[in-house]
């Protein structure tokens, strides 16, 4: 009854799972702090973040790959 991909996931896909949600996590709330107190580097600063962030997303998705014919 394990239909879950996080039940299913092997370890790797768990850890860039967590990466790609703590990477966009941290890019937003840099983004969010730099535009409100109006600091460019931290704005910016966020950019690079996101971009890692959705890397490790599209990464967890190759290594869910092999777990789906299972």
């Amino acid at each position: 009854m394990l239909n879950n991909p996080w039940d299913t996931g092997s370890p790797k896909y768990r850890l860039f799972v967590v990466l790609g949600l703590a990477f966009t996590g941290a890019g937003i709330l840099c983004s969010i702090i730099g535009i409100t107190t109006e600091n460019g580097f931290l704005t910016w600063t966020a950019l690079p973040l996101l971009g890692i962030g959705f890397i490790c997303y599209v990464a967890s998705i190759f290594f869910r790959r092999p777990g789906k014919r299972r």
